[in-house]
């Protein structure tokens, strides 16, 4: 599935492999968080949904490129007017299951608030190896996401502490050559 929708990319494929070898093997979220980092347009979205298609979940995406408050994440609590659950529990509700693939796209993208808290700090939360216990303000109880999993995307490394940049397992995707777009032309596009 990954050679019909990707070209090249040998290195990356079989890191991808290994780590769907571990989920698959485990038959939980084993851990760490792969995030496939790379320059726009190298192809790290399509090959999260092509990992979602390959595993059978449903791939639910959540855009985190400007998000600035921890309550997108979490939640607001009911007390509040317009109270709503977060993006994880809405993935959840989105993807109809409590399996899926969440795509974390552009995390290196994400701002901070000192007002609404920091979403880094609800992302360290998520991915910590024990998932079962992410609450949610609106909800308001412990919820189970051990066995959905975590895929992250950035454009640079950069921006993220070195706290969060140790609970992800790193899958660099180098940039096409001229030799590399010329075949993904012709046999791809």
């Amino acid at each position: 599935m990954l050679d019909s929708a990707h070209y090249a990319m040998l290195e990356v494929k079989e890191k991808v492999l290994r780590y769907m070898a571990c989920q698959k093997y485990l038959r939980k979220n084993y851990g760490a968080v792969m995030l496939l980092a790379g320059s726009p347009g190298a192809g790290k979205t399509s090959i999260a949904v092509s990992i979602a298609k390959a595993m059978g979940r449903p791939c639910v995406k959540i855009s985190l490129a400007g998000v600035s408050d921890a309550l997108f994440l979490r939640g607001t609590q009911t007390v509040f007017n317009h109270a709503k659950p977060g993006r994880i529990v809405d993935a959840l509700v989105h993807g109809k299951s409590f399996c899926p693939l969440i795509l974390l796209d552009e995390i290196d993208k994400m701002g901070s608030s000192i007002e609404h808290g920091c979403p880094e700090n609800v992302l360290l939360d998520i991915l910590d190896s024990d998932r079962s216990k992410f609450v949610d303000n609106y909800l308001g109880f412990p919820l189970d996401l051990s066995n959905v999993i975590f895929v992250a995307t950035a454009n640079s490394l950069e921006p993220l502490s070195p706290i969060l940049q140790d609970r992800l397992d790193i899958v660099g995707l180098p940039p096409y050559t001229i030799r590399d777009k010329k075949q993904l032309v012709k046999g791809y596009i």
